[in-house]
């Protein structure tokens, strides 16, 4: 089910003034929405979390907003309704 949003390019290189900022899982060129479908095992230290959170601060630095999910968030129909209006509301779809 595609909940009305529409289909993100994937694994996108994201670049501001030339510089390389970070390799996004999806990108919403026209909302510029980076879509981060987090995978929780990778978080495996204070050290993995810090990098995460400094590599969101360069993205929204250039005026990207990040959209983050789980697996659990779009696995289950209610999460996935949750999930899925959260998104449309970043993406300025929602009414």
């Amino acid at each position: 089910m595609n909940h009305d949003i529409p289909m993100p390019a994937s694994q996108v290189t994201l670049t501001s003034g030339g510089l390389f900022l970070a390799r996004s899982d999806f990108w919403w060129e026209a909302q510029r929405v980076a879509g981060e479908a987090d995978g929780l095992a990778m978080y495996t230290d204070a050290d993995v979390l810090r990098a995460e959170k400094l590599r969101q601060e360069r993205i929204e630095l250039a005026g990207i907003r990040v959209a983050r999910w789980t697996w659990y968030d779009v696995d289950r129909p209610p999460e996935a309704r949750r999930t899925a209006d959260r998104l449309r509301r970043i993406l300025g779809l929602a009414a």
